[in-house]
Parts: C-alpha cells; sequence; structure tokens
C-alpha cells in the first residue's frame, strides 16, 4: 500500500514539475521594452525620419537626419500594460504564434480604460517589435477625444485623433512618420 502512494506521488511531483507549454503567452507583453529595443536598433542604422504634421487645417513637413528616437517614439513607449490602471482589465486573445512571429490583441473589458485595444507582434525568436497598433478613446462631462496609434517596424508610424470639447469645435491632428534608409 505504502509502496503505491510513493508511486501517485511521485507522479504528482513529476507532473506539476512539467514546464509549461511552449504556446503559453505572458499575460501582458512588455511593450516598453520591445521600444526600446526598436529604438536601440534605429539609432544604430541612422535612419532618416520624414514627418507629416497635420493640426487642423495647418499642415508641416519634416525631414530630419539626425534624429532623437525616444522623442519620436515617445508616445508609444508610453503604452505599458503593466501599469497598475491596466492590469485585469483586457481579455487576452493570442492571435498569432509560429516559429516566425507571436501575435497578441488586448481588447477592454473596463470601459474606464483609456486604451480601448492593442494589438502587438514581434518577431521570433528574437523579440524584436514588428508591428503595433492601439485605440485609445476617453470621454468626460468636458470632452470626448480618440487616438489611433500604429507602428509598423523600420518603416512607419501614425497617430491620428481628435478631441471635441462640450462647447467647442472638434480639433483633428495627425502625425505620420515614414523611416527611410539613412546616406
Amino acid at each position: 500500500m505504502k509502496k503505491n502512494w510513493v508511486i501517485v506521488l511521485c507522479i504528482g511531483v513529476i507532473v506539476s514539475c512539467t514546464p509549461s507549454s511552449k504556446n503559453a503567452i505572458v499575460p501582458y507583453m512588455d511593450t516598453k521594452l520591445l521600444f526600446e529595443k526598436a529604438i536601440k536598433q534605429l539609432n544604430t542604422e541612422h535612419k532618416i525620419l520624414n514627418k507629416t504634421l497635420v493640426f487642423g487645417d495647418s499642415v508641416a513637413i519634416q525631414n530630419v537626419k539626425d534624429v532623437d528616437w525616444e522623442t519620436e517614439l515617445r508616445p508609444f513607449t508610453e503604452i505599458d500594460l503593466r501599469k497598475n490602471t491596466y492590469k485585469g482589465r483586457f481579455n487576452i486573445k493570442l492571435e498569432r504564434d509560429d516559429e516566425h512571429y507571436i501575435s497578441v490583441k488586448y481588447i477592454a473589458t473596463d470601459s474606464k480604460t483609456d486604451l480601448k485595444e492593442l494589438s502587438v507582434t514581434a518577431t521570433k525568436p528574437d523579440s524584436m517589435l514588428f508591428e503595433l497598433k492601439a485605440i485609445f478613446t476617453e470621454q468626460n462631462t468636458l470632452y470626448s477625444a480618440t487616438k489611433n496609434m500604429i507602428y509598423y517596424a523600420d518603416s512607419l508610424f501614425t497617430i491620428n485623433g481628435s478631441q471635441q470639447a462640450k462647447l467647442g469645435n472638434e480639433v483633428t491632428y495627425s502625425v505620420t512618420g515614414t523611416i527611410n534608409a539613412g546616406q
């Protein structure tokens, strides 16, 4: 009888010590770390940024050779799912997990959360950011605002948004950055 209990105990220990499935995902991808790695790579490659800024009816175009990528990509690095205000407030869906990419989609379950949806795709096995898409909305007694952000590694980023004050006109803006090879 004691032998049976020892065997059952050994099997229980072995099963409980088995590593989790290779498809298990970290609930909240470290987007800040992914962008830090992307910024380091952009700085190493000396990329050029062609940027178009639109605010209402005004348009400005800039061609930047000495790019401060930390400043340019700051709105993206500030998307941090590990913030306490975001923890436990998203449904998490694994969109893709193969030998080349992992893609995770976060959809807000709490209406108080400004970040409504976030999709993150990273390469494997080097964990480099490949694509990020985010949708923000905010509404209170004074105004409502929306913001859509997209980043494609090594090629493009966009930030489009609008804000409508209760007693004013809607204001729209967009920033589009095209990342080109350095010279």
